[in-house]
């Protein structure tokens, strides 16, 4: 399997609001720029180097939340059960709800369509190493979240998708 590291791209800071299908704030993270080095095996699952930061990956290439019109942006952060990180509420939204991501002045509001707990985070059939459907990243004006879905205590096999449009 690959060592996947990552490195900082500082672009500015951007924010990342969901809220409920009735506007109830579900979260709100920052969001970094982050650019992985993959060795070996492309398929392994991106782990954002930070609990309380979700970030958005810059390879095979990918676009920023702010600017979806170029293809999909995936943003990864981490689901926690016994601290706050930056998607440990994710699992509470559902389709009808929002997305507002904002970076100064800019404004970018997506609806959620969609959510998934049936991606495993690495293997054949990952996110990662699918090209079709929600892997395809040239969709425009579509945000996808990931972060851990837990099965039992502890335990994540798959990850938690949530699936917006602008």
């Amino acid at each position: 399997t690959g060592i996947m590291l990552l490195q900082l791209v500082e672009r500015g800071v951007v924010h990342l609001t969901v809220r409920a299908v009735d506007g109830r704030q579900i979260l709100r993270t920052t969001v970094g720029a982050f650019v992985p080095v993959v060795s070996g095996a492309g398929d392994q699952p991106i782990d954002p180097p930070r609990w309380d930061q979700a970030v958005w990956t810059q390879y095979r290439p990918l676009v920023p939340p702010t600017n979806t019109s170029r293809g999909t942006s995936y943003v990864y952060g981490h689901a926690c059960h016994h601290h706050t990180c930056s998607f440990t509420d994710l699992f509470r939204v559902t389709s009808g709800g929002s997305i507002t991501v904002t970076q100064g002045a800019r404004v970018i509001r997506y609806r959620i369509t969609g959510t998934s707990a049936d991606f495993p985070k690495s293997g054949p059939v990952s996110l990662a190493a699918r090209t079709s459907g929600l892997a395809d990243r040239s969709v425009p004006n579509r945000l996808v979240l990931v972060t851990c879905a837990y099965e039992s205590g502890d335990v994540s096999l798959n990850n938690f998708v949530v699936v917006a449009r602008r």
